[in-house]
């Protein structure tokens, strides 16, 4: 009886070593599909939501369309000014070539934002821009939020898409985002929700580390209020914070 007994132990402790054993190897398993599952940018920062440029064609034909008035236009006032307008003297002179020069940024800006976009993408801390030429741009999630442009209302503008902004609450500066660049099903405006929906966390501490005069600036600025709608839970966290104190 005594080795029936014994027998029987083993062949338990076997069972249950074999059934530990397999566990530990599921888990491991688990694990490893997990970490295969997890992307990585060249930081080694996880990345936890991405969007790629757009290689749509109608994006494709509309980013041509841009480059194509853009030489136009500056080839017209070109012409005009440097050859139809000279001689180019005194103060004149120099405020149409101030004029050409200015023409030349604004559109060269716009063709350098239609056509250097690569990627955005969001990790735990920070936004990225990626760029393919200059360097990428990083923004500490928090302290910006993303709205979308207007249409121009000068009709002569031959810009016919909206940006994606972001815009720091604190700082003069902002990001612009041609949608023409998005790989984004539905509109600019309802990206920018859902982009405030993943930064809604981030902000609010960020405006609870604010002193009260940064965050009376930033709660009465009317853009702001449009886009951020829980000042009054903010309110409430900050007056907590204050009497903890």
């Amino acid at each position: 009886m005594g080795e029936i007994h014994s027998n029987t132990q083993f062949y338990n402790n076997a069972v249950s070593n074999n059934t530990a054993n397999n566990n530990n190897t599921e888990s491991k398993k688990l694990d490893s599909k997990t970490q295969e599952n997890r992307k990585l940018d060249s930081n080694g920062e996880e990345i936890v939501w991405e969007m790629k440029r757009s290689f749509h064609i109608g994006n494709k034909i509309y980013r041509i369309y841009f480059l194509i008035i853009s030489i136009i236009v500056c080839s017209i006032i070109t012409y005009t000014i440097f050859w139809t307008a000279s001689p180019l003297n005194g103060f004149r002179g120099l405020f149409l070539i101030l004029f050409v020069l200015a023409v030349y940024y604004v559109f060269l800006s716009e063709i350098l934002g239609l056509f250097n976009f690569k990627r955005l993408y969001i990790t735990n801390n920070y936004l990225i821009i990626e760029k393919y030429i200059g360097k990428k741009a990083i923004l500490q999630l928090g302290s910006f939020y993303a709205h979308s442009s207007r249409l121009p209302t000068n009709p002569s503008n031959p810009k016919l898409t909206k940006d994606l902004c972001l815009t720091f609450f604190l700082q003069n500066k902002e990001f612009r985002i041609d949608e023409s660049n998005l790989s984004y099903d539905n509109t600019t405006d309802e990206l920018a929700n859902k982009l405030n929906v993943i930064f809604e966390p981030y902000i609010t501490q960020y405006l609870l580390n604010l002193d009260e005069k940064q965050y009376s600036k930033v709660k009465n600025d009317t853009f702001i209020k449009n886009e951020i709608s829980y000042f009054k839970e903010i309110d409430k966290l900050r007056e907590e914070q204050t009497n903890n104190d």
